[in-house]
């Protein structure tokens, strides 16, 4: 059977969507595996559908009680961390503080001087 440019086309557009698709799912699974556990979020609205709309104290405890102290979820492709014990509040927010509350520096402030007044 001979080879014609023709009807090769398709299958090369076919391998192409492959490896990008494998390419995309590959970038996602990193992305969610360095972070907390938390409800798998859907390609473009994340977790918009898991995040509650009442009783959020509720909510997120059970969410808590099903993912664990740190729960990550991802709405509309804003990063939100939710802690779900006073241990891990204060584990992150006091002993490791330096390392999660970074502000990027204000380069007007420097050069009028201020940045001791703004740390």
């Amino acid at each position: 059977m001979p080879f014609y440019v023709e009807t090769a086309w398709p299958w090369v557009a076919f391998a192409i969507l492959v490896l990008l698709a494998g390419a995309n799912a590959h970038q996602r699974r990193r992305k969610y595996a360095r972070l907390p556990p938390g409800p798998a979020p859907l390609p473009v609205v994340g977790n918009l559908f898991n995040f509650p709309r009442k009783h959020l104290g509720r909510e997120f405890a059970q969410m808590a009680k099903k993912y664990g102290d740190i729960v990550y979820l991802d709405v509309l492709g804003q990063d939100s961390i939710i802690l779900g014990s006073l241990k891990a509040a204060r584990d992150l927010l006091e002993k490791r503080s330096a390392k999660y509350s970074d502000r990027p520096t204000s380069v007007m402030v420097q050069l009028l001087g201020y940045d001791w007044f703004f740390p």
